[in-house]
């Protein structure tokens, strides 16, 4: 398996059962009095999941100290955690760490081709269609033409709804593939691209 902290400072290959791994650091003297938090992310495959991911949330004070279970062999949660959710809905998948270095190198290209508040815009859309499966089952960085298409058409045609961002990217993968490609896509990957969008629009005015 895979363990990584959730901001990828630190991603760790074939972690072994039982076994401990750092994935940050606290001050003895600064930090013994904070409440302290961390998102923990770890990829599973199960018997019956095809993948999912462990999300784990867990708040002490001063920091961890000693052993500290996220899981049981059961799968029942332990005591001291905040919350532990088995994440297998496709809205609610983050990207795998297997992928974080071809996104940094995408991000690279992009800021150098649209500035960095257009490449982020970009690489987000295409973390959406990456996550959802939009069209089909490419490599992470073989959608980045689609994302900017649709990047550039939402930004022309102003969407307001899920709707017509949907006839947005029906229209993109029908120019790039053949017609219907992506008719299969979810309401909730098209809900998300509004967001982006939205998001997007406001951050541009506030420049």
């Amino acid at each position: 398996m895979t363990l990584y902290s959730d901001d990828i400072n630190s991603a760790y290959q074939d972690v072994l059962p039982k076994q401990g791994v750092r994935i940050g650091s606290t001050h003895i003297m600064y930090d013994s009095d904070a409440m302290m938090q961390w998102f923990i992310h770890v990829p599973y495959k199960g018997p019956d999941t095809h993948y999912a991911i462990w999300q784990f949330n867990v708040v002490e004070k001063g920091g961890i100290r000693g052993t500290y279970p996220l899981l049981w062999d059961d799968f029942s949660q332990p005591s001291h955690m905040v919350s532990c959710d088995c994440l297998f809905e496709q809205a609610d998948m983050l990207i795998e760490v297997s992928i974080y270095e071809e996104r940094c190198a995408m991000l690279d290209r992009l800021i150098g081709s649209f500035g960095v508040s257009n490449a982020i815009f970009i690489l987000a859309i295409n973390d959406v269609l990456y996550r959802y499966g939009v069209g089909w089952s490419a490599p992470y960085s073989e959608s980045d033409i689609q994302a900017q298409d649709i990047g550039m058409k939402l930004t022309e045609q102003k969407p307001e709804n899920a709707e017509a961002v949907k006839a947005i990217v029906q229209a993109v993968y029908d120019f790039w593939f053949n017609e219907g490609f992506a008719k299969n896509i979810s309401m909730q990957a098209c809900e998300e691209l509004l967001s982006l969008y939205q998001a997007q629009v406001a951050s541009q005015k506030s420049v």
